[in-house]
């Protein structure tokens, strides 16, 4: 369950990881362009 900003920032970490396995800007950038994790992170 999310109580806060931290354990979303967690959620969103963990699902950027799986779709680029690093965690950058620009691994954001990228996984932004894929439907799925967008849908994950809105």
């Amino acid at each position: 369950m999310i109580t806060s900003f931290s354990s979303l920032y967690g959620y969103i970490k963990c699902d950027l990881y799986r779709y680029q396995t690093q965690l950058s800007l620009v691994a954001f950038l990228r996984s932004w362009f894929i439907s799925g994790f967008r849908y994950t992170f809105l």
